[in-house]
């Protein structure tokens, strides 16, 4: 596998991630860190890019409005 660029870790952050159960995030973001290649590589940043979208798809579905009532 080559190098995983940061197209490559959004990609995987929002696309990918959304299709992954919520408390497998940490171990996804291990196994992204082993094969990625990329020593900047930042794992913490990565674990927060995948839950904003696990929330955004949790408040797009009506499971958790109350995540988004001060952003409005």
């Amino acid at each position: 596998m080559s190098r995983l660029t940061a197209t490559d870790f959004k990609w995987l952050a929002t696309e990918v991630a959304q299709i992954i159960n919520p408390s497998e995030i940490k171990s996804f973001a291990a196994i992204v860190k082993v094969h990625s290649k990329n020593s900047r590589f930042d794992q913490q940043r990565f674990i927060d890019a995948c839950a904003d979208t696990l929330q955004a798809k949790q408040y797009d579905e009506g499971l958790s409005p109350e995540l988004y009532s001060e952003k409005h």
